[in-house]
């Protein structure tokens, strides 16, 4: 257990492309939340090291400096969407903070597949555009590594049937933390019905109502601007220096200086059409994993079996 006099005692672990971007924003402007700042720390997910180490979090130290103003807060988190998905992120947070929540956010895994894959080659983790190649990739890059492009962080990255296996990732989660420390969000139910979803998640949390009713659309899909300039915002010194502004601006300020940054790094782009042969061999491959999540939350999530059907982009 850390010395530390604030640790988080939230995270909102997984997956990712569902939601746990505009998840950490709603929550950030809450007067009695933190969230970090990166808002992705991944320190837990130990057996991808490269992805908090690129950020400069190498020790619990480093790590536990992101809580530094969080103190008379309830609630303190970080959305590192990995820890569903990583082998030791789960089993190590929980460790360190047998007290904390966890919350997991998804949609059809077919979708999140799909969606992570722009993702990956907005970030130039990923150098194959179309998804059916690098679909079919996944097999020969586990054994050759000259396959993995040279800006990836790891190689289990690029493993997409893994990342989107989310009824197996829940089933796990739920062997290694209690399941009333553990809240559902279904990315569907959010785009019906947001101010029901968040003020679930702020009784699970244990907050009162912040009065929120607007809920913007965060993280849409989206391409590189310019390659140059977004390797310049997203280097070491720049997230330095986002860093110390977050210590000195008041939230809406700080909210505004991202948006800029944002603005300059990137411009929404819809996802490119799969055709319908591979859509097809997507839903029937993750077939199984809905039926695990059925199983958890009880209920029918036929539509995501269904390869005309897309859920919330």
């Amino acid at each position: 257990m850390s010395g530390t006099s604030v640790q988080p005692n939230f995270f909102i672990a997984g997956a990712p492309k569902c939601g746990t971007t505009a998840i950490a924003s709603y929550l950030r402007t809450h007067p009695n939340v933190f969230i970090s700042e990166p808002k992705e720390p991944t320190f837990w997910a130990s057996d991808m090291p490269k992805l908090s180490s690129q950020i400069g979090i190498n020790t619990l130290a480093d790590y536990e400096r992101l809580f530094a103003n969080a103190s008379g807060k309830a609630a303190v988190g970080e959305g590192s969407t990995m820890y569903l998905y990583s082998e030791n992120a789960l089993p190590d947070a929980y460790a360190y903070n047998p007290n904390a929540k966890f919350v997991f956010a998804f949609r059809c895994p077919a979708e999140v597949a799909h969606a992570y894959h722009m993702q990956m080659c907005f970030y130039e983790q990923e150098n194959e555009d179309n998804f059916s190649t690098a679909w079919q990739l996944q097999d020969a890059r586990l054994s050759d590594d000259t396959l993995i492009p040279n800006r990836c962080l790891s190689k289990k990255l690029l493993q997409y049937r893994y990342v989107a296996a989310l009824g197996s990732q829940i089933e796990r989660a739920l062997t290694i933390i209690p399941r009333e420390q553990i809240h559902f969000v279904v990315l569907d139910d959010f785009a019906h019905d947001p101010l029901k979803c968040y003020q679930n998640l702020l009784r699970f949390l244990e907050l009162p109502d912040d009065g929120r009713t607007e809920f913007p659309k965060q993280n849409a899909a989206m391409k590189a601007k310019s390659r140059v300039v977004t390797r310049v915002l997203r280097s070491r010194a720049v997230r330095e220096i986002t860093f110390w502004a977050k210590g000195k601006l008041n939230g809406k300020a700080f909210d505004f200086a991202k948006q800029l940054k944002n603005r300059a790094m990137f411009v929404n782009a819809p996802r490119d059409e799969l055709d319908d042969a591979f859509r097809l061999e997507l839903h029937r491959y993750f077939e199984p994993e809905v039926a695990k999540l059925e199983t958890v939350l009880g209920r029918s999530l036929a539509t995501w079996n269904n390869p005309r059907a897309k859920s919330t982009n």
